[in-house]
């Protein structure tokens, strides 16, 4: 199978249609967009044998073990190889589970979904902006907080936001680069957001199966 390259994948396209599809597909799709963000990262970094250490028998040839280099050198921080790995989980656990039936909401994904740092920090920032939005009814504010905890949206938030991490990691040199901090830059990233609601707002969720 050929490896996703992600310098030839158009950002904004790709998110905005892996959150369209099935659970399963959806799962797979995010975990392999991060997995060729981070090899990206190291494809930039390493100054040579590249192929042969990135490649399926490579001993960087596994996004886990790619996790823990990135981790190990420094080049993410403690939260990022954290949802990482429960990005990596869950993308396993959809890709070699036969139950037809599995899905976002079953229990053992929804509780890999609970893991994730950087949407627990996306919507404490969320409860945050109320404080810089009162002219807004909160029942908005709320509103978006509740469809953005489900396990779905939340998967979809750490891949968004750990997707941001690894391109600000990739445009570093590793001796001048101390890693944003994926659960600082989650929470200011809402917490100032100001809302302008000029009329009836209604926040949908991605297709489930």
């Amino acid at each position: 199978m050929k490896t996703l390259n992600v310098a030839d994948v158009e950002r904004d396209f790709y998110l905005h249609n892996f959150a369209q599809e099935t659970d399963r597909a959806a799962a797979v799709l995010g975990g392999a967009f991060v997995d060729a963000r981070l090899e990206h990262v190291l494809r930039k970094r390493l100054s040579a044998n590249q192929d042969e250490l990135l490649g399926h028998m490579g001993p960087l040839g596994t996004f886990s073990a790619r996790i823990d280099l990135a981790w190990g050198l420094r080049w993410v921080d403690s939260d990022s190889a954290h949802d990482l790995h429960v990005i990596r989980k869950i993308r396993n656990d959809f890709a070699h589970h036969l139950d037809s039936e599995l899905s976002f909401e079953s229990q053992s994904i929804a509780d890999r979904c609970r893991n994730f740092r950087s949407a627990d920090a996306h919507l404490r920032g969320d409860e945050k902006a109320k404080e810089r939005n009162p002219n807004v009814s909160t029942a908005i504010i709320d509103g978006w907080i509740s469809k953005f905890s489900s396990p779905r949206w939340r998967f979809h938030i750490a891949v968004e936001s750990l997707d941001q991490i690894l391109i600000a990691v990739s445009e570093h040199e590793p001796s001048k680069y101390h890693g944003p901090s994926l659960v600082d830059e989650c929470y200011q990233s809402t917490a100032q957001l100001i809302y302008r609601v000029k009329a009836t707002a209604t926040v949908g969720t991605p297709y489930q199966n």
